[in-house]
């Protein structure tokens, strides 16, 4: 029997608060986490496929007082994102759905039935978003 191909999640997290512009590598890191091959039951596998990366996010960046949370060192970031189910056991997120909110950068994720029913994000219309123009790689880019 061939073993089953192994599932990451690719978290990106600040590493040091930078001085001028970050450097994926230098302030920030990518960090591969196995994930289950298998959902429990009510449970959603999403990937992202879309993050925005906007201005403000550079003050999230600093340890300063902020109308929103700063990143912490050594935890994935967030933002606005895209995200598609890639995998589901709740028949509420069908495979291939997609929704708009505020996510961890983690290129995939799993949310459990307790999770999903304080959803921070909604879903988003048919048509209103091309995944074939994906803006997050299949992987995000290398780890240095």
């Amino acid at each position: 029997m061939a073993a089953s191909p192994s599932v990451t999640k690719a978290l990106v997290f600040l590493k040091h608060v930078p001085a001028g512009l970050p450097i994926l590598g230098t302030h920030f890191a990518v960090k591969d986490v196995p994930l289950a091959t298998t959902l429990p039951s009510g449970s959603v596998r999403f990937r992202l496929t879309t993050l925005s990366v906007d201005p403000y996010m550079r003050g999230r960046m600093k340890d300063i007082k902020s109308y929103t949370p700063g990143y912490a060192i050594g935890k994935p970031g967030a933002g606005g994102a895209i995200a598609v189910v890639e995998k589901s056991e709740n028949a509420k997120y069908p495979v291939g759905s997609r929704y708009v909110g505020t996510f961890d950068w983690v290129h995939r994720f799993d949310l459990d039935e307790d999770a999903l029913q304080q959803p921070q994000f909604h879903p988003l219309p048919k048509g209103s978003h091309d995944d074939q123009k994906s803006t997050v790689p299949s992987r995000f880019p290398a780890k240095s």
